[in-house]
């Protein structure tokens, strides 16, 4: 009489992270299928919002026949760097 083979009722601790593995790689390639989508409606979002930009800019420059102000050419940072184009010496003594 042979002895039946013994049938393990629990996994192993190897097998469970095998299998672990398995569905993180799994879940891993499901993960960049919903961030396309959400990437391609973020890049149009922000077309829509470059175009309403452009709208407002050329309404504003067909009413008052010239561009908006900051608009020009010159750097808004500058200006702020600057005190807002004012001299701080007259400011402060004048």
């Amino acid at each position: 009489m042979d002895p039946q083979p013994r049938v393990p009722k629990n996994h192993s601790g190897c097998q469970w992270l095998v299998m672990l593995a398995v569905v993180a790689v799994l879940l891993a390639m499901l993960f960049p299928v919903p961030r396309a989508p959400r990437e391609a409606s973020s890049r149009a979002k922000a077309k829509q919002d470059a175009l309403a930009i452009v709208h407002a800019v050329e309404t504003y420059a067909s009413e008052y026949e010239q561009l908006p102000p900051n608009l020009d050419g010159r750097d808004l940072r500058l200006q702020k760097r600057r005190g807002g184009g004012r001299s701080r010496g007259r400011d402060a003594h004048g």
